[in-house]
């Protein structure tokens, strides 16, 4: 029965854990539970290359840690050394130096790589347990502090406690003492006559003080009265001002409408000007059409006035050589040259 739970308990643990191969180790040859035959599970274990797995493993440095997470967990052993630097593997590297430096590891069981800090077997678990036993010593002390605080506390409690009981014995005792004092019965028995006379000189200092404040009562009431009569006056100029706002208010209302009324007249004026403005343009334009023609027309009588000039003398030449013709021909396009000067203008 219980060859078949351990059988099921293995055949689970490979179903869950997905191994490559299986090594099988037979405790004796008799089929005995609890019965173990050291040479034969050593032979076993010799043949099957185990014992010498674990030999090349304690020979290498199987175990691995990156650097940020050996400074994150193993800063404890080195605090300052571990915040000397941002890099992690620099942080690494005197981490490691310091406790090569007090004895706890040596140089060969580790090496410090490029991402990875490299050990040898068992080492990892030796710095596991310095990590724990730093724990430790740091928990005690913090406990032992807290406890000196509390005890501290404790302590001045207590002298505030006694401190306290001495001041009611000693007050006990005086007590005590003048109770049967015969001049302390004397004193309890003239104190109420020297009551008397105390309420007299309180009377007295009351009415001393009632006067005061009588004098100051009256002095208030003017001062009362002086700021009544100024308030009233200030609430007059304040009245006259509100006045003069509202009619300044008037005022600004017609100089608003008066202004409106003149950037009104003036965009009329703008718009008048700018139709004078194209209108004279026009203008200008025609004048310039007109002395355009004028030249012309100038030009014209110019010539016309030279051909004249040339007829006329063509007519005197004519007239000097007696042809009647030519004259006749020659006075015709005369005048009809001078209508043609006098048409234009």
């Amino acid at each position: 029965m219980l060859y078949r739970e351990s059988l099921n308990n293995l055949m689970t643990m490979l179903h869950k854990t997905h191994p490559h191969f299986i090594r099988c180790i037979i405790p004796n040859e008799k089929k005995t539970s609890g019965l173990i035959e050291a040479s034969l599970v050593l032979n076993q274990l010799t043949c099957n290359g185990v014992l010498e797995g674990i030999r090349i493993c304690r020979k290498g440095f199987p175990n691995r840690t990156l650097h940020p997470d050996f400074k994150h967990r193993y800063a404890i052993l080195a605090a300052s050394e571990a915040k000397s630097s941002d890099d992690p593997k620099k942080c690494a590297e005197a981490i490691m130096s310091k406790l090569v430096n007090d004895g706890s590891l040596t140089e060969e069981n580790f090496r410090i790589g490029l991402t990875k800090v490299f050990f040898k077997a068992g080492i990892l678990a030796h710095l596991e347990d310095l990590r724990d036993d730093k724990l430790s010593t740091i928990m005690t002390g913090f406990q032992a502090t807290i406890r000196w605080h509390l005890g501290l506390i404790d302590r001045k409690r207590r002298m505030e406690q006694r401190a306290g009981l001495l001041i009611v014995q000693r007050n006990v005792r005086s007590w005590c003492t003048l109770r049967t004092w015969e001049w302390f019965k004397l004193y309890g028995k003239v104190k109420p006559m020297l009551k008397a006379g105390k309420e007299a000189e309180e009377m007295e200092k009351l009415a001393g003080d009632m006067k005061t404040l009588q004098d100051e009562l009256a002095k208030e009431q003017k001062l009362r009265k002086e700021l009544e009569d100024s308030s009233t006056k200030l609430l007059e100029e304040k009245n006259g001002l509100f006045t003069n706002l509202e009619a300044t208010k008037g005022q600004l209302s017609e100089c608003e409408e008066r202004l409106s009324k003149l950037e009104a007249l003036k965009r009329d004026l703008d718009k008048q000007l700018d139709e004078l403005n194209e209108r004279l343009g026009d203008q200008e334009d025609r004048n310039a059409d007109v002395s355009r023609a004028k030249k012309k027309v100038e030009a014209e009588c110019e010539n016309l006035k030279k051909q004249i000039q040339d007829l006329e003398m063509s007519l005197r030449k004519a007239d000097s050589e007696g042809n009647p013709k030519t004259t006749r021909s020659a006075r015709s396009r005369t005048r009809c040259s001078n209508r043609m000067s006098r048409s234009p203008s």
